[in-house]
């Protein structure tokens, strides 16, 4: 008799599990192949190779970007560290990958003026970005938007 329960339990959650992923897994396949191009990271890459100087000795940028930038620059300071980074670094930080987007649909992380107040020189746009187009962009949009600054005297 426990056997008998043990099993229709058994069955009961591996049938739940069942129904719960057959409703799930079509549906990340479907938006995975629809949206393949949108999230390709290969755009991140080529947008940072187009950005990034071989010069160039650090970067701040959001977490985005670590992959493409990661090969290409010594030092890579993301949000989390902009407050706890010793000035030296700070110094050598010569360009910013900021998305704005991403700064809007979350308060913790600093905006842009405060970015280059903490990173101290001056900044100017290179008018390079990525995905961004003054449309309407749906917070926590999962496709990369970009913007790159170069501090004026690197």
């Amino acid at each position: 008799k426990l056997k008998l329960r043990a099993s229709l339990l058994l069955m009961l959650y591996l049938g739940i599990f069942f129904v719960a992923c057959w409703h799930g897994l079509p549906k990340t396949i479907y938006v995975t192949f629809k949206e393949w191009d949108k999230r390709n990271y290969g755009v991140v890459q080529e947008f940072v190779n187009n950005v990034v100087r071989p010069m160039d000795k650090g970067v701040y940028a959001d977490y985005s970007a670590y992959y493409a930038l990661k090969n290409k620059v010594p030092d890579i300071l993301f949000p989390g560290h902009l407050n706890r980074a010793p000035d030296n670094e700070k110094r050598n930080i010569s360009v910013i990958i900021y998305d704005p987007y991403e700064a809007k649909s979350k308060k913790w992380l600093p905006d842009l003026e405060k970015i280059m107040q903490r990173l101290g020189g001056e900044w100017h746009d290179t008018g390079q970005t990525l995905g961004i187009n003054g449309g309407y962009v749906r917070p926590y949009s999962p496709y990369y938007h970009m913007k790159a600054y170069r501090r004026n005297d690197k």
